[in-house]
Protein backbone atom coordinates (compact mmCIF):
# COMPACT_ATOMS: atom_id res chain seq x y z
CA UNK A 1 0.00 0.00 0.00
CA UNK A 2 1.55 3.00 -0.99
CA UNK A 3 1.58 6.11 1.38
CA UNK A 4 0.07 9.61 1.11
CA UNK A 5 1.67 11.89 -1.18
CA UNK A 6 1.58 15.36 0.18
CA UNK A 7 4.92 16.46 -2.05
CA UNK A 8 1.82 17.23 -4.92
CA UNK A 9 1.36 20.20 -2.55
CA UNK A 10 3.81 22.61 -1.80
CA UNK A 11 4.85 22.63 1.32
CA UNK A 12 4.53 26.67 1.97
CA UNK A 13 0.34 26.14 1.29
CA UNK A 14 0.16 23.03 3.11
CA UNK A 15 1.79 24.78 6.27
CA UNK A 16 -0.86 27.84 5.51
CA UNK A 17 -3.59 25.83 5.68
CA UNK A 18 -2.70 23.92 9.17
CA UNK A 19 -2.06 27.72 10.34
CA UNK A 20 -5.11 29.30 9.16
CA UNK A 21 -7.50 26.36 10.18
CA UNK A 22 -7.09 27.08 13.95
CA UNK A 23 -7.82 31.19 13.21
CA UNK A 24 -10.79 30.37 11.90
CA UNK A 25 -12.02 27.44 14.34
CA UNK A 26 -12.30 29.73 17.72
CA UNK A 27 -13.65 32.75 16.92
CA UNK A 28 -15.88 34.23 19.74
CA UNK A 29 -19.55 35.21 19.02
CA UNK A 30 -19.86 39.23 17.54
CA UNK A 31 -21.70 39.91 21.36
CA UNK A 32 -18.88 38.11 23.48
CA UNK A 33 -16.04 40.33 21.02
CA UNK A 34 -18.35 43.58 21.22
CA UNK A 35 -18.35 43.21 25.30
CA UNK A 36 -14.55 42.39 25.20
CA UNK A 37 -14.16 45.46 23.09
CA UNK A 38 -16.31 47.67 25.87
CA UNK A 39 -14.00 46.84 28.74
CA UNK A 40 -11.77 49.52 30.46
CA UNK A 41 -7.99 49.17 29.16
CA UNK A 42 -5.11 50.51 30.50
CA UNK A 43 -4.52 54.42 28.57
CA UNK A 44 -1.10 53.14 27.47
CA UNK A 45 -2.97 50.03 25.86
CA UNK A 46 -5.63 52.08 24.51
CA UNK A 47 -2.86 54.26 22.66
CA UNK A 48 -1.74 50.94 21.52
CA UNK A 49 -4.80 49.18 20.43
CA UNK A 50 -4.56 50.97 16.96
CA UNK A 51 -1.91 48.90 16.12
CA UNK A 52 -2.70 45.67 17.53
CA UNK A 53 -3.99 43.81 14.02
CA UNK A 54 -0.85 44.94 12.80
CA UNK A 55 1.31 43.40 15.56
CA UNK A 56 -0.60 40.30 15.36
CA UNK A 57 -0.21 39.87 11.32
CA UNK A 58 3.39 40.20 12.05
CA UNK A 59 3.34 37.42 15.40
CA UNK A 60 1.20 35.36 12.43
CA UNK A 61 3.78 35.96 9.73
CA UNK A 62 6.67 34.82 11.97
CA UNK A 63 4.93 32.00 13.04
CA UNK A 64 4.10 30.79 9.26
CA UNK A 65 8.12 31.58 8.82
CA UNK A 66 9.25 29.41 11.61
CA UNK A 67 6.68 26.52 10.46
CA UNK A 68 7.99 26.86 7.43
CA UNK A 69 11.51 26.92 8.35
CA UNK A 70 10.94 23.77 11.02
CA UNK A 71 10.02 21.53 8.18
CA UNK A 72 12.69 22.57 5.66
CA UNK A 73 14.94 21.62 8.48
CA UNK A 74 13.43 18.14 9.79
CA UNK A 75 10.38 17.34 7.67
CA UNK A 76 8.59 15.80 10.90
CA UNK A 77 4.90 16.19 11.17
CA UNK A 78 4.68 15.63 14.66
CA UNK A 79 6.92 18.99 14.85
CA UNK A 80 4.55 20.70 12.86
CA UNK A 81 1.79 19.61 14.24
CA UNK A 82 3.22 22.11 17.57
CA UNK A 83 2.03 25.18 15.36
CA UNK A 84 -1.55 24.68 14.89
CA UNK A 85 -2.08 23.86 18.46
CA UNK A 86 -0.03 27.10 19.34
CA UNK A 87 -2.38 28.65 17.03
CA UNK A 88 -5.10 27.55 19.33
CA UNK A 89 -3.89 28.13 22.53
CA UNK A 90 -3.18 31.56 21.65
CA UNK A 91 -6.92 32.15 19.83
CA UNK A 92 -8.35 30.41 22.63
CA UNK A 93 -7.25 32.85 25.28
CA UNK A 94 -9.93 35.38 23.04
CA UNK A 95 -12.23 33.08 22.63
CA UNK A 96 -12.62 31.73 26.65
CA UNK A 97 -12.11 35.30 27.99
CA UNK A 98 -14.81 36.46 25.60
CA UNK A 99 -16.81 33.77 26.41
CA UNK A 100 -16.68 33.62 30.19
CA UNK A 101 -16.27 37.17 30.55
CA UNK A 102 -13.53 36.18 32.78
CA UNK A 103 -10.28 38.63 32.35
CA UNK A 104 -8.19 36.13 35.17
CA UNK A 105 -9.59 33.06 32.67
CA UNK A 106 -8.29 34.54 29.31
CA UNK A 107 -4.60 35.73 31.42
CA UNK A 108 -4.20 32.07 32.76
CA UNK A 109 -4.99 30.57 28.72
CA UNK A 110 -2.30 33.55 27.58
CA UNK A 111 0.13 32.69 30.43
CA UNK A 112 -0.33 28.39 29.22
CA UNK A 113 -0.08 29.72 25.49
CA UNK A 114 3.03 31.77 26.27
CA UNK A 115 4.85 28.54 28.09
CA UNK A 116 3.81 26.13 25.58
CA UNK A 117 5.38 28.57 22.92
CA UNK A 118 8.34 28.70 24.93
CA UNK A 119 8.76 25.31 25.22
CA UNK A 120 8.64 24.50 21.21
CA UNK A 121 11.06 27.71 21.23
CA UNK A 122 13.65 25.48 23.22
CA UNK A 123 12.74 22.36 21.51
CA UNK A 124 13.05 24.56 18.24
CA UNK A 125 17.16 25.70 18.98
CA UNK A 126 18.42 22.81 18.57
CA UNK A 127 16.64 22.02 15.11
CA UNK A 128 16.46 24.76 14.00
CA UNK A 129 17.44 28.20 15.57
CA UNK A 130 16.00 30.23 12.94
CA UNK A 131 12.75 28.70 13.69
CA UNK A 132 13.05 29.31 17.60
CA UNK A 133 13.70 32.93 16.44
CA UNK A 134 10.22 33.12 14.27
CA UNK A 135 8.60 32.18 17.73
CA UNK A 136 10.26 35.40 19.35
CA UNK A 137 7.78 38.10 18.66
CA UNK A 138 4.85 35.85 20.11
CA UNK A 139 7.18 35.30 22.86
CA UNK A 140 7.69 38.85 23.35
CA UNK A 141 3.94 40.38 23.37
CA UNK A 142 2.69 37.63 25.21
CA UNK A 143 3.69 39.21 28.68
CA UNK A 144 2.87 41.84 27.57
CA UNK A 145 -1.07 40.76 27.15
CA UNK A 146 -1.13 38.61 29.96
CA UNK A 147 -0.26 41.81 32.43
CA UNK A 148 -2.43 44.18 30.83
CA UNK A 149 -5.31 41.56 31.37
CA UNK A 150 -4.66 40.89 34.43
CA UNK A 151 -3.79 44.54 35.40
CA UNK A 152 -7.75 44.88 33.37
CA UNK A 153 -9.44 42.75 36.45
CA UNK A 154 -9.18 45.27 38.68
CA UNK A 155 -10.27 48.40 35.92
CA UNK A 156 -13.48 46.32 35.31
CA UNK A 157 -15.41 45.09 38.27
Amino acid sequence: MEGCRVSAVPSWLLILVLLVLPLLAINPSPEDYAWMMRLNRPPWLVGLQVWTPLLWLVIYAFLLGSALTTWQAEANWRLLLAYPLLLLLIKGHTWLLCRTHRLDYGAMACGLSWMYGLGLAVKLIGISPSSAVGLLPFLLWSPVEIWSLWKMRSMNR
